[in-house]
């Protein structure tokens, strides 16, 4: 979407009160934050991107009705004008009416319904909501109390609570009213991620961000569907959630390779001579992001003089790499490419030390950290790249441990696919030193993630670790304190996947 607009047909926003753009040099608080500033007497909205670190412009103004608006012979408090961009020659707009006497999912869920659109955006839309009109705060008429807790209905506080949690990112998925042809890493967003749901690879474009949206996705091994029981604690006959068998690794659509593109030609602009690409180099980087990118993006054979390319452009300023980044973390789900930057031991070492400096660094940046931890997680797809994290784990582990504090959902869940990884590397391998270091720092990462989808992939890890020290009777260390941490992600405060995981962890445990 190149632009959108939201308005209504009367405005009291008071556009002298409003801060002016220095605002912006001002880091956001949470994903998905919007900020309102006064540009030239001109009222602009912003969203915070926080995995690309900055402030994203996504509509002219937010105005609203200082008196109802009617819409449809009826009067609303609030009539927002939505443009979306479905891939077709003309924009489509809609109309969103809202009261705030409204529960937000509810009018989300008639907007939805009432404009064909799918109700995997329920959150999303509802979010919109809050955001622009505040805080739910109830009927204005007094109504039934919730049985159960005696009180109103659900009232978001800060945003919207999300319903599975086991989606990223991100991570999660986007704000569906954000602009669709801006350069933005971050999770996939379509369905379910890990362990139930359909794969999160595929699918069908994104009608609100449009489907030219440059963000890299992840490919999702297909898993099978878990039935969860709400009668009881008693768990289903079947474990589905491990030992996992495949590698969860981060991948991209065909129609990424122009978007990522977009940026490199930006960054290679500003570049000096001596660092640039020629035209020539652009044209072949092109042509190996749409190699990379293609259905036979694993086997397809890569020369080394382009993948020469992405090691010129991962050596760029730390504000200008990350672009590289992302082709570099497709580059490492393919045999050659893989081979190229790791299949010398040596070599291996010193591209893993080069990496890893971009990501804990005294010149770290957020955007870049992101995408190294997606890089490792893609290590884990060709032999000797499994090889190398073996080798390297002490080393690759300890310097994950800063980046627990990150708070970025998407960066969590990155981390910890990283260390599913491993766990799957070392469940198949047997080797105790392994399980006991990844052991650890599972521990760590569920006393310090907030998202779900990080906790799933966590727990995940370590069930099948559990199942693999049981199986083999080994003597690999599992702390002390591991059944209290588990068992406390049992409870109904945790989304059904993560509480149901640890429950199988527990039965495995006993």
């Amino acid at each position: 979407m190149e632009e959108h607009r939201r308005r209504s047909k009367k405005s009291d926003i008071d556009v002298s009160s409003l801060p002016g753009p220095e605002a912006l040099a001002s880091d956001g608080q949470k994903p998905g934050q919007t900020l309102m500033i006064n540009n030239g007497g001109v009222a602009e909205v912003y969203q915070w991107n926080a995995d690309l670190h900055q402030w994203d412009k996504i509509g002219d103004a937010i105005s609203k009705a200082p008196e109802s608006t009617v819409y449809q012979g009826q009067e609303y408090d609030y009539v927002f004008d939505i443009e979306l961009d479905e891939g077709g020659p003309t924009m489509r707009k809609l109309k969103l009416p809202y009261n705030k006497d409204t529960d937000p999912y509810v009018a989300a869920m008639e907007f939805l319904e009432a404009n064909g659109l799918p109700e995997m955006y329920l959150d999303q839309v509802a979010e919109f909501i809050v955001q622009n009109a505040g805080e739910y705060q109830g009927p204005v008429a007094s109504g039934p109390a919730d049985p159960f807790t005696g009180g109103a209905r659900y009232v978001p506080s800060s945003g919207v609570q999300r319903g599975s949690g086991t989606g990223s990112d991100t991570g999660g998925a986007q704000d569906p009213f954000t602009g669709g042809s801006r350069y933005r890493p971050s999770a996939s967003s379509s369905g379910r991620e890990l362990g139930v749901g359909p794969s999160s690879s595929g699918g069908g474009a994104d009608p609100f961000t449009g489907g030219n949206s440059y963000r890299p996705r992840e490919f999702s091994q297909a898993q099978p569907q878990i039935s969860v029981n709400f009668t009881g604690s008693r768990l289903q006959s079947t474990n589905a959630y491990f030992p996992m068998k495949e590698y969860k690794l981060f991948g991209s659509p065909s129609d990424y390779a122009d978007k990522v593109m977009g940026k490199i030609r930006e960054f290679n602009g500003a570049l000096d001579q001596t660092r640039q690409l020629k035209a020539e180099e652009l044209t072949r980087c092109h042509g190996l992001c749409s190699s990379l990118t293609s259905p036979r993006a694993h086997s397809v054979t890569v020369a080394p003089a382009d993948l020469q390319l992405i090691d010129r452009i991962i050596h760029w300023p730390p504000d200008h790499v990350f672009p590289g980044l992302d082709i570099l973390r497709l580059a490492l789900l393919n045999k050659c490419g893989c081979k190229y930057f790791v299949d010398d031991e040596d070599g291996g070492k010193v591209f893993l030390g080069e990496l890893l400096a971009l990501a804990v660094g005294s010149q770290a940046q957020s955007k870049n950290q992101l995408l190294v931890l997606r890089c490792l997680a893609n290590m884990f797809s060709v032999d000797n790249g499994q090889r190398l994290m073996d080798g390297q784990r002490k080393w690759v582990l300890s310097q994950m441990e800063p980046l627990l504090s990150v708070g970025s959902k998407t960066h969590q869940v990155a981390l910890s696919t990283v260390l599913l990884n491993y766990c799957i590397y070392y469940h198949k391998m047997g080797q105790e030193d392994g399980m006991t270091d990844c052991t650890r720092l599972a521990v760590k990462v569920l006393k310090t993630s907030f998202d779900p989808q990080a906790k799933l992939r966590t727990l995940i890890g370590l069930g099948g670790l559990v199942m693999a020290k049981k199986a083999r009777v080994l003597s690999a260390a599992i702390p002390d304190n591991l059944r209290a941490l588990v068992d406390s992600h049992c409870t109904s405060a945790n989304t059904s996947e993560v509480s149901e995981c640890a429950r199988y962890i527990i039965q495995a445990l006993n």
